[in-house]
């Protein structure tokens, strides 16, 4: 039994990456020094009787251990567990030996049943050389299997999953893809990965080209971006890339060059440049500019950053090339600042807007808390797309109490049509354009109330970037129904108490007099479970009195329909 140094291990269920193979002092035969997935589960770090035998990724001091030889398994083949899958020879349910599938029925009690169409199904199952899409997670796969068996079992895969197996180098991974020429997604998540740090290791290790593959996922691997970059090189044509809760906090990669923006061969980028979809949720970044690394991929549609500590976004005027990945300097995040001097050498068609053809940006979970963060979205040329939700800016502690900002969100970013998982509708935009103007001017006529300094246009414009364009749209909407200085400023100068009647059912609600009647149609909706673009809104002055159902016949004989009019406010 041969075990290599960085090769994946099982060890009575427990699993562990092999760092050491040879002889130990004062202790006879051949041992593997291993260092744990689970740290706690080790001895010591590498180090026996004052000599140490190797290093543990791991800063934990229990981290490694030496097993015998003998004690270790090396996992299963690919091949192996597609069949033993694939071929129900171990299905859940079970039971080993017997051939028969069984239900507990409480306590040790079984039942057995027999599924229908069971044969025709296994049969089908069975012919694994039809198969397209295998899922083998946790099966403990940590190599392909004989040469060319792969090849001859499972040739018309194109999707395959082998999350959370013993799969540990690129290696394993170019064999799997050579031996699947129509191999076109690959997951790899929770997988330990011991991937290429530069191009020489990469050609060491046997690195070629796989121009099959679309889709590589490779989440919670315990990567590096630069592995990542060295990898992208070999994959021409790569779609979608997903590489989350990798703890990865800069996107700078280095591939041998020292003058990053002169002479790269276009090759050294070709995975970057065919990608639309990345995924990097739940990783460290949090300076912004190192997000502007990514600004000059021409193909890159869908951008996932949800969960990482950025706290800032910033869309430049100026055009960043491709090749800021390589850079030691990400470029500037000052959306006003000139940007450095192109190089000579640098193409015309490397010089193009940031994010040419972003259409979605997710950011939840993330640590935006400033409007003006907000307004940079709009800058953005394609952007349709975006998730926000989670961030302080939007929680009750940021002071807006979680969506209720949602109107504003819409307002300040014009492209919209998609927000935190929700369409954003032509009416929504409307209404919520239309709240957001007269919230402006609310805002401006409290603090004139207050006595403070008019502002100018000028300042308006560069709080509110988008308030010409919608003025220039709607018109200077006034505000109505907010606080003046003769209106007071107590809460119910501000509000208005309703009482929204359906059938039998009646709801009171204390209501800003600056609510439209759109939104107001959205709440009745929301409230009596009912289509809000089919409701008709009746204004009947309370002083009937009476059951709900004789204030319902009064408000169909004497109410005034008031659903004409979007844009009137409960002031009226």
């Amino acid at each position: 039994m041969a075990v290599a140094v960085g090769e994946r291990l099982l060890i009575a269920k427990e699993r562990a990456t092999a760092r050491y193979v040879g002889a130990v002092e004062g202790h006879d035969g051949t041992w593997v020094g291993v260092e744990w997935d689970d740290a706690s589960r080790g001895k010591h770090d590498g180090s026996v009787g004052g000599k140490r035998y190797f290093t543990c990724q791991s800063a934990a001091p229990t981290a490694a251990s030496f097993i015998r030889i003998n004690k270790v398994s090396q996992g299963t083949s690919l091949v192996g567990a597609l069949v033993l899958r694939y071929t129900n020879q171990l299905a859940e349910g079970q039971a080993a030996g017997d051939g028969q599938v069984y239900i507990h029925a409480g306590g040790k009690s079984k039942i057995n049943f027999r599924l229908v169409g069971e044969d025709q199904v296994t049969q089908h199952q069975s012919r694994i050389d039809l198969l397209t899409s295998g899922r083998l997670v946790g099966a403990n796969v940590s190599h392909v299997g004989p040469p060319g068996a792969l090849a001859t079992t499972a040739a018309s895969l194109t999707q395959l999953d082998l999350t959370d197996n013993l799969v540990g180098s690129w290696s394993t991974v170019t064999d799997i893809c050579q031996q699947l020429p129509n191999l076109q997604l690959l997951v790899l998540s929770h997988n330990k990965l011991s991937l290429p740090n530069s191009v020489d290791e990469a050609r060491q290790q046997g690195a070629v080209q796989l121009p099959g593959l679309r889709c590589l996922v490779m989440n919670s691997c315990s990567i590096t971006w630069q592995q990542v970059g060295v990898v992208q090189s070999y994959l021409p044509n790569l779609q979608e890339l997903h590489v989350g809760a990798n703890n990865i906090s800069s996107l700078a990669v280095d591939l041998n060059h020292r003058q990053h923006d002169v002479g790269v061969p276009s090759s050294q980028l070709a995975g970057f440049m065919s990608l639309q979809i990345l995924g990097l949720e739940d990783n460290k970044i949090s300076a912004w500019c190192e997000v502007m690394r990514l600004a000059g991929l021409p193909s890159l549609k869908r951008l996932h950053l949800s969960g990482n500590p950025i706290s800032a976004i910033r869309y430049p005027t100026y055009s960043v090339p491709p090749t800021a990945l390589l850079q030691q300097q990400p470029p500037t995040v000052d959306p006003d600042e000139a940007p450095p001097a192109a190089s000579s050498n640098t193409s015309q068609q490397q010089q193009q807007r940031p994010f040419p053809v972003l259409e979605a940006l997710l950011l939840g979970g993330c640590q935006i808390s400033s409007w003006s963060d907000i307004d940079q979205l709009n800058r953005f040329p394609a952007l349709r797309e975006c998730r926000l939700s989670g961030n302080p800016l939007f929680t009750a502690e940021g002071g807006y109490g979680g969506a209720g900002r949602r109107y504003e969100v819409i307002g300040r970013v014009g492209r919209l049509t998609l927000l935190n998982g929700a369409d954003v509708k032509p009416r929504e935009r409307r209404d919520s354009e239309l709240r957001y103007i007269m919230y402006i001017s609310a805002d401006a006529a409290e603090a004139e109330a207050a006595g403070q300094p008019k502002q100018s246009e000028e300042e308006t414009a560069a709080s509110h970037p988008r308030l010409p364009e919608l003025q220039a749209k709607y018109g200077k909407l006034s505000a109505v129904g907010v606080r003046s200085a003769q209106a007071g400023t107590t809460i119910s100068a501000t509000t208005a108490q309703i009482n929204l009647l359906h059938g039998s059912k009646s709801i009171s609600k204390k209501l800003p007099r600056t609510m439209t009647v759109s939104a107001l149609r959205l709440l009745c909706g929301r409230l009596f479970k009912l289509p809000a673009d089919q409701l008709v809104l009746r204004l009947v002055p309370k002083d009937g009195g009476g059951s709900p159902q004789q204030q319902q016949q009064q408000q169909q004989q004497e109410g005034e329909d008031i659903s004409q009019d979007d844009t009137k406010t409960l002031k009226y």
